[in-house]
Formats: structure tokens, sequence, C-alpha cells
């Protein structure tokens, strides 16, 4: 929708800007919005202002960087000054800090990316976003315009990219540096688990290794995979191992697959490699999945993997039920629940094969009236516990002769209420025979049979009897008799999502995870990387005669270096160096100490003119020199800019130039993760390291070996060591221990041995930054606020109800509220600023599943135990809050009964997603694996 007319400034500080200005002032214009000229007054308000920064060369000085950045600076301080302010806009090309490698990476822009992430912390009442443009040259100007215009006007994010190819907006997400990556290639086999039970979220991928071939086995490439709703139960910690252990698949996630076979072992006949098959398999969200060979069929030629993978479990369970256990005749009558869900909609296929009536039962409208389409011959409200007396009415008081059920509690007593004399009743949850629910034999006096279901048990201990089950099935397909379900499917980078639709029974058939492309993230086994230094090579070191540069110089002896060149601007005279290098010339390092001002181009060539004469050829550097002059930006100028900029961004270029001739492994620049935070204090230090980020970006993308590491706050050398109020207030921000010098170079040597660049290494706790950076709260953090499962509150560091017990009971209130509307959001799937504090969790998808999901959160964040039960009787963010609040004032949880009794609720609510599994012990477990969970991250 378009949005209101607004008032417009462009500010363009370089004539390169023109033409794209000009073409912006007039697609703006002809969008009906107002522009004010460059002519206006100066304190002229307007609603946006576009800045269209000075543009310098690429090989500009640190000082010419120094004063557009302080000339930047000035206008932010001007802007906010405004009332009301404008919302400001600051375009760039190639600044965007995003991506290790980009051969236009622009140094300049990349430092005003770095100045303004500062400013948005200093300065939080500024309503900034940064525009990248990274389009090609070919592309015509009006084109550049009306995507600028576009985003200007409707774009959300603090940071944006636009290129030829779309729209990007960067996002921090947690990095693996564990195993090498070769050529960026996925692990040879990965499998999906998860670290703690109890939430969805914590679904991962992780790297494995493929399994071994029995005579008997057949390894399969999964295609496609199944879910069942025993796989959600699963993973939100509902079932304990117990439950599964005499079951086919065991306690693993997964059922059935579909794919290609890959290798046979020496004594299966039933199949060879290349074929396509679909087959029952225990942990089938994988890569490659082993099977017995009598757990495969051949996939018909016709079906897609998809639908092939919606076959085995269903349809072997509702055929042996109904067939082989309950022998519907023709003229006999089902009674089906759930008859939109999978198991539903083979019953129905299934009877109207058999040629039975059918009576089914589905939740919605919407489902009642797709199982009318499928051919059931009388639907009804499976929500109602009238529906036996509607079946007795529509077959005048006689009954059904089979009812395949999925209900709980007072439901199996209508169910056995509408079985007419010698009827079949098929339980397939067995949740009851667990919970040893009675339910009284008068009805068995009209020779009434009751039969248990369980697929994964049946192909365990009755191998040959499930065997012959399935190739009856797969026949009745061959036949054409019979169809694969509909279904719903998610990519692997989804499954989530995938256990969230199944979660919240949003799906009408099956739901189905594409296993074909490998999914983006996989969890790797921790190695270590090998990262070998030559022994007749010269490693040189800046800023190497002390702090962190030192530490990398004794480090770089332990990976096998025998000569340094280390390099200060004192040189020799730096104060302590002979005792500092004792230790390396001891273990037989050759060190050569120089002195040098790397901001000098003729100092940096006469210093490799040096070394070249004097020691073997050099084959790596690290850049560590550096200047701090931290102050808020009110206090900086030029002058204070270019100091910390020019040993940083000149020292780096300087270096480059002198030895971009030579075959060097690496050359590394050392950055900091205040770049990434924005750290308030430090707009000149974090714009120099945004230009050396920028330019080892510019430099991998042409191919040269250069990278960077941006370090966190570290403990044992450096500045830190001797400033404690800076080190206490580093932690204090970022809510952790900061990292010693042999966490970082550890984390140093497998970005090298991985060629990897652009990582940030730091300790930091989510919850502490989202106190302290205003910015916290903007999009580029939303990966991680959603992955590390964190909020407002501060749980580990700080003591929340000491916190609280400082706040009045509104702000109290506030407090937990806020924090509780993100993690209901996260469960939900919703942004948190649509939740309303008094709005029913209900009416926006909140059911019974997800409410036992909810309280295994909040036992995690907060150390609060609710029942789930509480929560769905506080159905709004503002009830559960007084709840929680409650709670941690000292008031007494209810009793486990309203737990048992939701669980049973919630049974029964998902009857009609798949076949229910065994839920032994499910209440005496959830509050265990919740407390269980919570100690462990802790």
């Amino acid at each position: 929708a378009a949005l209101p007319t607004a008032s417009w400034r462009l500010q363009v500080d370089h004539a390169a800007w023109q033409p794209l200005a000009r073409a912006l002032h007039d697609a703006l214009h002809n969008q009906g919005q107002t522009l004010t000229g460059p002519s206006a007054e100066a304190g002229t308000v307007v609603d946006h202002l576009i800045v269209f920064p000075d543009v310098l060369d690429a090989d500009a000085s640190a000082a010419q960087l120094a004063q557009v950045c302080a000339d930047v600076r000035r206008l932010l301080r001007d802007v906010a000054t405004q009332t009301p302010a404008p919302r400001m806009a600051i375009v760039t090309r190639g600044g965007a800090l995003a991506g290790d490698s980009n051969p236009a990476a622009s140094c300049s822009a990349a430092a005003l990316w770095g100045l303004v992430r500062v400013a948005l912390n200093e300065i939080p009442e500024l309503r900034l976003r940064l525009i990248d443009l990274q389009l090609d040259s070919a592309t015509p100007l009006a084109t550049i315009a009306e995507r600028l215009s576009l985003e200007l006007r409707h774009g959300g994010d603090e940071e944006v990219v636009l290129t030829s190819s779309g729209r990007y907006a960067p996002r921090m997400r947690p990095a693996t540096i564990d195993v090498p990556a070769a050529l960026g290639q996925p692990p040879d086999a990965w499998t999906l688990d998860f670290t703690l039970a109890g939430q969805l979220r914590n679904l991962h991928w992780r790297a494995t290794e493929r399994a071994t071939l029995g005579a008997h086995d057949v390894e399969i490439e999964a295609r496609a995979a199944g879910l069942n709703f025993r796989d959600v139960m699963y993973a939100l910690g509902l079932l304990a191992d117990e439950a599964l252990e005499q079951g086919f698949a065991g306690p693993t996630l997964g059922l059935e697959l579909a794919g290609r076979v890959l290798r046979c072992g020496a004594a299966v006949t039933r199949c060879k490699p290349g074929d396509d098959v679909l087959a029952f398999a225990g942990a089938s969200f994988a890569s490659h999945v082993v099977v017995p060979e009598r757990a495969i069929a051949l996939k018909p030629a016709r079906w897609s993997f998809a639908e092939a993978a919606t076959v085995p479990t269903v349809f072997f369970t509702v055929w042996y039920a109904l067939k082989h256990l309950a022998n519907l005749q023709p003229g006999e009558r089902l009674l089906v629940h759930g008859a939109a869900g999978g198991v539903g909609i083979a019953s129905i296929q299934v009877a109207r094969l058999l040629g039975a009536e059918v009576f089914a039962t589905a939740g919605t409208e919407e489902r009642r009236d797709f199982a009318t389409l499928l051919g059931a011959d009388h639907v009804l409200d499976s929500r109602s516990l009238g529906f036996d007396d509607a079946i007795l009415g529509l077959t005048g008081g006689e009954g059904v002769d089979v009812v395949l059920n999925s209900l709980a509690g007072e439901a199996i007593q209508r169910n056995l209420r509408t079985l007419r004399p010698f009827g079949r009743f098929i339980e397939l949850g067995k949740r009851d025979f667990y919970e040893n629910t009675a339910i009284g034999l008068r009805p068995f006096r009209n020779n009434i049979s009751y039969f248990g279901v369980d697929a994964d048990q049946l192909m365990k201990v009755r191998p040959d009897l499930a065997s012959r089950v399935f190739g009856e099935v797969m026949a009745l397909f061959a036949e054409g008799r019979l169809s694969p379900l509909p279904c719903r499917v998610f990519p692997a980078d989804r499954v989530v999502d995938a256990f969230r639709t199944l979660q919240q029974s949003k799906q009408i058939g099956k739901v189905v995870v594409d296993l074909h492309t490998p999914p983006s993230q996989i969890e790797r086994a921790a190695t270590a990387p090998a990262f070998q230094l030559r022994s007749d090579a010269t490693y040189l070191v800046t800023g190497g005669l002390s702090g962190f540069g030192l530490a990398t110089a004794h480090w770089l002896a332990e990976q096998g270096a025998n000569h340094l060149a280390l390099v200060g601007r004192r040189g020799p005279a730096t104060p302590g160096v002979d005792a500092a290098l004792q230790g390396l010339r001891e273990r037989g390092v050759t060190v050569r100490v120089l002195a040098c001002d790397v901001t000098s181009q003729a100092e940096v060539q006469a210093l490799f003119a040096d070394i070249g004469n004097a020691m073997p050829p050099l084959r790596g550097m690290i850049h560590a020199a550096m200047v701090l002059d931290d102050a808020l930006l009110a206090n900086l100028d030029a002058t204070r800019f270019e100091r910390v900029l020019a040993p940083k961004l000149d020292g780096a270029r300087n270096l480059h130039r002198a030895t971009q001739h030579l075959p060097l492994d690496f050359f590394v620049l050392y950055s900091s993760a205040t770049t990434s935070l924005g750290n308030p204090g430090q707009a000149n230090y974090v714009a120099a390291n945004a230009a050396l980020e920028a330019l080892a970006a510019q430099c991998r993308g042409q191919g040269q070996p250069v990278s960077f590491a941006a370090w966190g706050p570290i403990a044992d050398v450096g500045v830190l060591t001797t400033n404690a109020a800076a080190r206490e207030g580093l932690q204090t921000r970022l809510g952790a221990a900061a990292i010693t010098s042999a966490q970082a170079l550890d984390a140093l040597g497998r970005m090298l041995a991985q060629q990897r660049s652009g990582l940030a290494v730091m300790n930091f706790q989510w919850s502490s930054l989202q106190r302290t950076l205003p910015s916290a709260r903007h999009h580029r953090f939303d990966d991680l606020h959603r992955l590390l499962d964190a909020g407002p509150a501060d749980t580990g560091d700080l003591d929340l109800r000491a916190h609280l017990a400082q706040l009045d009971p509104a702000a109290a209130q506030q407090y937990v509220a806020e924090a509780l509307a993100v993690e209901v959001a996260d469960i939900l799937r919703l942004p948190a600023d649509r939740i309303a504090p008094d709005q029913s969790l209900f009416d926006l998808g909140m059911d019974s599943l997800m409410a036992v999901e909810l309280a295994t959160a909040l036992d995690k964040r907060f150390g609060v135990t609710l029942p789930p039960m509480l929560i769905s009787e506080n159905p709004s963010i503002a009830r559960i809050a007084e709840r929680m609040l409650a709670s941690m004032s000292g008031q007494q949880d209810e009793p486990a009964d309203g737990t048992r009794q939701l669980v049973q609720s919630m049974l029964a609510q998902h009857a009609e997603t798949e076949q229910l599994p065994q839920a032994d012990d499910i209440v005496a477990d959830l509050h265990i694996t919740a407390r269980t969970n919570s100690r462990l991250i802790a």
C-alpha cells in the first residue's frame, strides 16, 4: 500500500551522486511526494532526510576519511536535535559490512557504516537507515532510483544492500569453525537431532558418519521423509526413550522415507543401487539411511519422492488395522476420527476399497468438507462429544461395525457406545494403555473385540507379518486402487516450521521434509584443523612487541614458525622488549625486532627491503597495530578520528601494497567485535575496523589471501589488563567474561586452516546486550535473538527476582510481559509487537501442545515452573505474566492433576494429525525434563 505524502530532502555531498539524486527526486515526485530543495532554509523540518555522503578515492588517506567521518558525526548530532527528528537514510556504494568477499567494497563507505552503528547506540532517538548500492554499472539509472525509492518508502530493515540479484538485509548468526569446510561442501552425511528436548527451536542438523552394511541391509540416499506426530512429541520431551525402545525405529526422529538406493548388502535381492524406493526407517530425517531389505518397497515411477514418503506408516497401519484385524466387510460401517489427517484419509480410501460405509469426524468445517470430497458418507464434528448420539441417529440405533479410534478420555466410552454387536474397536494411540485407563467390561457383553495397533512395534516383533502386510499395500498402489496422501513439503532448512505445522495441525494430509537439498547449516563435531607454518619462512607481526600482538608471535612459534619479524613504532627501544622475547629465543626462534611507522609508505618499503635482505622469504603477515582514543561522538573531531584510523587503515594498505607481489599464504588484519555491535564510546575505533574489514573483503574479492578476524575483549593481554574500568564495563555490557588470548588464537588457527574470514570471536550473553545496546532491537540481530533463545530478561548474571523486586508492580509486570511476548512470538511464528497484552493466545493459534512448549521455555529462561494447564487457563500475555510474578514471589504451583488433564486434552486435540504415540510417564517426566534443561543451560 502506498504511504501518505511526506516531505523529503536530498542532501548530496559529492558530485558523483548528482545523477542518481536527480533520478530519485523525479521518482519521489512522480509518487506524489513533496521535495525540499537544497536552497531551503537549513533548519527546515522534513519527514525524511536522504544523505548521499562524500565519496573518496579508493586510495584516500586516513586523514581524508577522518574529515568525512567528522562531517557525518556533526550531521547526525544536528538531526538528533531537530523536533521532530526526520527519518534519515545514508546511501553508500560498497559500504555494507556483510560478506567476506567483495571486490567493490569501499573502505570509506564501510567506515561510515561502522560510525552509524555506534551512533544508533549513543543516540538511540535517531531513526536511521543504511542503504548500500551494489548494482551493475549497466543497470539503468531510473531502475536504481525506482528500487531506492521503494526501499526508502516501504523497507523496514535498518541495514539493506540492493544488488542486481535482489535485496539483502544483513543478519548476524552464530558461526562454527570446528571442521574444515573444504570447497564449501556439506559433510558426507547428516541427520536431524536436538540438543535438549522441550522446544522445537532446539532441532538442528548435525554431521554424522555413514553406517556400515550388514548382509541384508540397504543404504538409501534420502530424498524425502514423512513427519509423524510421534516425532513432534519426542522432540518436545513428552516421550521417554523407554516408550520407544520396543519399536522398529527406536528412540530416534523419523519413521519413514523415500529415496534412491546407494549400496546393497551381499545377500540383498529385492533391489539394486540406483533403484528408487520407499521404506520404514528410524532416524529417517537424514542424508543417508540404512534399513533392512524387508523394510523397503520399490517406488512407482509416477510418484514423486514426497508422495512416496506419505505412504509407509499410514497405509501400513490402516491396512493392517482394517483388513487384518477388523476384517472389514462390504456393507459394514466404519467410524474414523481425524478424517483430514493422514490416517483419516488413508482409512477413507481403504474403507471405500473394501466396500464399507464411512462415518468420519473432523475438527473444522474445512476439514469436514474435505472428508466429504474424499468420499466419506457421513461427516461429523470431532470436537463435539455428541458424535455417538448422531451416529446412532443416522443408523437407526444400530451403530457401526468398526471404530478406528484416536481419541482419549470420555470419547472412548462414546466410541464403544456406537459399536453394534460383534463390532471391533481398534485403538491407534495407546496412551490409555500406558495410563492404565479403566473402561469397564460391560460394552463387551455384545461380543466386541478390542485391538491395539502399533505399526512400529509390529515391524520389529513380527517382521514376517509386517513384510506381508507391506507387500499387500504396495500391490494395491501398483493396481491403482489406492493413492498417496496429499502433503505439504518443507525444505530441510525449514524443518522447525514443518514440526510446528504438524504441532498446530495446519496441514491436510501429511507433512513431508524434502531432503534432496542439504540444509545450509550443519553442526559438525569438534576437531582440530591442521594448521602448520613453514620453518623456512618468515612471518611478520605489526604491533608484535606487546599485548595481543606479542601473544600472537608466541602462538606463531608454537605453530612451527622459526623466523619472526616483529614490528613496532619504537622497535628495539620498546620498554621491556628483551624480556618479552626471551621465551621465543630460548626455543630457537630467530626474532628480528624492527622499528617502523606503518602509516608511512616509505618506512614500510624500507622495512620489507630489510627483511628481504636479512631473512628467509616472507610467507605470512598479521597486522595487529592499533591506537585507542575512546570518546563519545559529542567529543570526537577529525583529529581524533585520524589518530585511530591511520595505524589501522593506512598501515594495512601500505603493508598490502608492499607485498601484493609476494606469494603470501595469509595476511590477517586484526579487527574488533565492536564493529558488529556498534560499541558506544568507540566510534573512531569502530569506523577504523570497519574500513579494515572492507579492505579485506575487497582483496579477497580479487583473489588475494587477505582476511580479518574480529576479536572481542581479551582478558589476559593488552589494554584490558591495565584498565580495570574498561574491563568491567565491557563485561557488564557483554554479560560474560572476556576471552583469553589462547581461545582467540585457537580460533585464528581454525580460521586460517579453513581459509575463512570475517568471524567475530567473543563471549557474550544475548540478554545482556539487549539491555545495554539499543541497536540490539534492530533486525540485524533477529537471528541471534531467535537462535540464542533470549529475551529482555537476563537469567544468567542478573538475579531476576532481585531485579523485579526493585521495580514497582506495574513496571515488573511490563518487564515480564515483554520477555514473555518474545517467547510466545517465537512459538507462534509472529512478530512480538503483533501480540497485544490482553489478547487471547488461543485466538492467535496457541493450543495445548504449544502451551507445553511455552512452559518448558519459561522454566528454562526464568526458572519459573508453571504447569501448562495454568497457561491454558490464563491465555493472555498479561495474565500469564501475573501468574509468573506470583510464582516468583513464592506461591505454590497447581498440582500435577491439571497437567495430566492438559496432556490428555492435548493428545486428543492432535489425534487427527497422525497415529498417536505411546505416552508413558508423560506427566511424571514433564517438569523433570524442563528442570533438567534449565540446569544444562546454566
